[in-house]
């Protein structure tokens, strides 16, 4: 970040290793995440890597954006674009994304479980599990057009969570 000016990264692919992407005094800061992997080491600072007391707007745009960790921790900044949210986080680990999630193009679920705690979008192009990944949809109802489980599509559909148990409801809308 520059103090008092604008400041842009763009993500376009290859690793980005680091414990915190911020604004440093900068008015107005942009991550534009486009097929590159953000990998959080380090030590958990303010509100995860994207500190919750900078002004970062993070797009996630058409190639999607990686994130791998290797703790539990939140994700708290808002997310939107047309791209995928792609989770990698150590099994047995939970990513939750607190801020706000606007993602048209969904949600991937590689490896640990991925937790949607403030939901914006309901409707989405793709879900994807992998075997050893979760998702906790936190109470929310979501509707996909494709969803798969370790590679096996499910109905698509609306679902929710409804005493701990995943519910479909195939109707259209």
């Amino acid at each position: 970040g520059c103090s008092g000016n604008t400041a842009v990264v763009n993500l376009n692919g290859g690793l980005l290793e680091t414990a915190q992407v911020n604004a440093h005094g900068s008015p107005v800061a942009t991550f534009n995440w486009n097929g590159g992997t953000l990998k959080h080491s380090g030590n958990n600072f303010d509100g995860g890597i994207f500190p919750t007391n900078d002004n970062i707007t993070v797009n996630v745009l058409e190639n999607g954006a990686f994130y791998e960790s290797d703790k539990t921790e939140s994700f708290n900044h808002p997310l939107s674009g047309d791209g995928a949210f792609i989770c990698r986080v150590k099994s047995g680990k939970t990513l939750t994304l607190a801020g706000a999630a606007d993602l048209k193009g969904g949600f991937r679920v590689e490896s640990g479980n991925l937790k949607l705690a403030n939901l914006v979008r309901t409707k989405f192009r793709e879900i994807a599990v992998a075997s050893g990944g979760s998702l906790d949809l936190n109470g929310a109802s979501i509707t996909v057009a494709s969803y798969s489980i370790d590679g096996v599509d499910q109905p698509t559909g609306m679902y929710s969570e409804h005493n701990g148990t995943i519910v479909v409801d195939r109707r259209p809308d």
